[in-house]
């Protein structure tokens, strides 16, 4: 999920596992904890499109890496607590920059949903909410953390590995739940582990109430029973969220399958997964052949049914093109199979992962696929980017699509 999501869940086991004995700087490790597998995308910087594409979500995903990366970060911290480090001004001036540069990441994303929400264009409230509240966690830092004398009490090996440990590997079981996939059991195999139940981005209902109850733990002293309650509170709270989400998928497959027997839509698999930002509104896809048959479905559309269809050609002749590639199979295998490729209105090809859908109920151009590459060809074969330079054209987007979230239907 989210980078703000993972910090948060990572905070909070930290807590769970070291916070009656080191308080808040539990937290602190556990949210560097859960940070750390995501630092794969710094291979962006070094790779092209296409390998970065195979790298995240990969080894530092992994199992392996849960359970050997912990060995290594117990080792060094325990080492920085011995040595007394933690006292030097440098050092907490140090702590302090990283602490800032992560708080935000929590005003710019709540920046980030405002400005969604008020139809891309900058939203005031938002930007004054996001400002404000870095400004209080960083009064907050100074005051209590970089002004004060620190102290901590003695920890052994055992107990940072398993504070790491927990932060880590709750970080790829979580990202198992989203579209994405994770390389779970790499380098054993590549299957990408993918239950798509939750969106990649899930705040009002997974991350906020999660974030204010590890807020509210924070605020009490570590020895006190209360401080373990909201922590739990917030644990409990986000996983029955996440478990309903699995039973919400249940329902939707369900009314996926009983859509396409009545429109009489052969099909040989599907895939259902919600859309950004809430777990109502669903995208769902199945196959037969070269052709997708796609809806959206709202738990709160009056009819249980899909209402209105897309259907979509995979674009045999360029998928011909390039069968045999590494770039088709390495994509194919990212996506699961479900993709087509066209000739976008720059007469590129474009190679569309199917599972993220559109921007907008109907299609109407190339820039209406959510997750997309473009292809090159070249001498040596095709060159992938990832299409980041898109216009939507539908300036009421954002309002039809909280409109279809609540079930209107046009």
């Amino acid at each position: 999920m989210d980078s703000l999501t993972q910090i948060v869940l990572g905070a909070a086991v930290g807590e769970a596992v070291l916070g009656k004995k080191i308080g808040n700087r539990a937290m602190l490790w556990g949210a560097i904890g859960g940070t750390i597998p995501d630092l794969d995308i710094i291979a962006n910087f070094f790779v092209d499109d296409l390998q970065a594409l195979i790298i995240h979500r990969g080894f530092s995903h992994s199992l392996l890496f849960g359970f050997l990366m912990p060995l290594l970060l117990a080792w060094l911290v325990k080492r920085l607590y011995d040595s007394q480090w933690y006292k030097a001004k440098w050092y907490k001036y140090f702590v302090g920059f990283a602490s800032l540069m992560t708080l935000s990441v929590f005003a710019f994303g709540i920046n980030f949903i405002a400005t969604q929400i008020n139809q891309g264009q900058q939203s005031i409230t938002g930007l004054a909410i996001s400002v404000m509240l870095f400004l209080l966690l960083a009064f907050m830092l100074y005051k209590r953390y970089i002004s004060k004398e620190q102290h901590i009490e003695e920890v052994s090996y055992k107990e940072w590995y398993l504070l790491f440990f927990g932060a880590i590997i709750t970080h790829p079981l979580l990202d198992c739940f989203t579209s994405y996939g994770t390389l779970l059991f790499y380098p054993f195999s590549n299957y990408r582990v993918a239950f798509s139940s939750i969106s990649v981005a899930d705040p009002v209902f997974y991350t906020i109430p999660f974030a204010i109850c590890l807020f509210l733990a924070s605020r009490v002293h570590r020895t006190k029973t209360l401080r373990r309650k909201f922590n739990y509170a917030g644990i409990i709270i986000s996983s029955a969220y996440l478990i309903f989400t699995v039973f919400n998928k249940m329902h939707v497959n369900s009314v996926f399958e009983s859509s396409l027997a009545e429109q009489g839509y052969p099909y040989e698999r599907y895939t259902t997964s919600p859309t950004i930002l809430n777990n109502f509104l669903w995208h769902c896809i199945a196959q037969d052949g070269n052709t997708y048959y796609q809806g959206r479905y709202s738990i709160f559309d009056k009819e249980k049914k899909i209402v209105h269809w897309n259907k979509i050609e995979q674009g045999k002749e360029y998928v011909d093109r390039m069968r045999g590639s590494f770039e088709l199979e390495t994509l194919s295998w990212f996506s699961d199979g479900y993709f087509n490729i066209i000739e976008n209105k720059h007469g590129q090809l474009q190679y569309n992962d199917l599972r993220y859908g559109f921007f907008i109920e109907k299609p109407k151009s190339s820039d209406d696929y959510i997750f997309n590459f473009i292809l090159e060809e070249s001498e040596d074969g095709f060159i992938v980017h990832e299409n980041r330079d898109r216009s939507i054209e539908d300036e009421g987007m954002f309002t039809a699509y909280f409109a279809r979230m609540f079930g209107k239907i046009d």
